[in-house]
């Protein structure tokens, strides 16, 4: 068995070796020991990864001509239904007077949508390349879902996070922190080209925010 192909799967899933190793009732440091060649791993661990983990092609992590996950399309949606996580709205448009999140989704311009996260009350989709930063941390690219979570206007803003936010002229997408202009919200992009610099707003412009909570990252080709 390839344990370098069995590390490759715990980075899939993003775990880490102890968080993977309590999951299928392994001691602690297992996986290091194997990989510093003491020991082996047990079948009952097998049968314990096969149970846990049953979109993992065990197959795999013998021979290269097969692949990592099952091709099963049911293991897309099990796990979603195991964590009882239910279909929320997904804004599918914009248009119109909009003067809030909560009566843009009242007006039917959006769908139900599964997506496999919690602590969110809304999705919408990202437009533009100015949180596309592929050498960052954090990076929002075209055509990404974002999960959004609710914000009363009348709390304060948590300087530095990511918030979904409409003025007169639509939904933006912005990292939100403090500015020098009293009254003012400084708006900053994530992608570092000179064509998204910083900029202002008067605060009151800001109609309705929505902290962006994760973002599902969708890979077209």
């Amino acid at each position: 068995m390839s344990l370098n192909k069995l590390m490759s799967f715990i980075e899939y899933k993003g775990m880490s070796m102890g968080k993977f190793e309590k999951s299928i009732n392994a001691p602690n440091a297992t996986i290091q020991k194997l990989l510093k060649g003491k020991g082996n791993i047990m079948s009952d661990k097998l049968e314990n990864i096969a149970r846990v983990y049953p979109e993992l092609n065990l197959d795999w992590l013998l021979r290269d001509d097969v692949n990592m996950i099952k091709d099963a399309p049911n293991f897309l949606y099990e796990p979603i239904i195991a964590q009882n996580i239910n279909p929320k709205p997904h804004i599918v448009a914009d248009e119109g007077n909009i003067v809030d999140f909560k009566s843009l989704l009242s007006k039917g311009v959006s769908k139900k949508l599964f997506l496999p996260v919690n602590n969110y009350d809304f999705s919408l989709e990202m437009r533009g390349n100015s949180m596309y930063n592929p050498a960052g941390d954090r990076s929002i690219k075209d055509g990404d879902l974002l999960t959004c979570k609710f914000c009363d206007k009348s709390s304060a803003i948590q300087w530095g996070e990511v918030y979904a936010f409409i003025t007169k002229v639509g939904i933006s997408v912005k990292i939100l922190s403090s500015s020098d202009k009293a009254g003012y919200v400084s708006c900053i992009a994530l992608n570092p080209d000179s064509g998204y610099q910083p900029y202002d707003i008067p605060f009151s412009d800001i109609l309705d925010y929505a902290m962006v909570k994760s973002v599902v990252s969708i890979a077209r080709w």
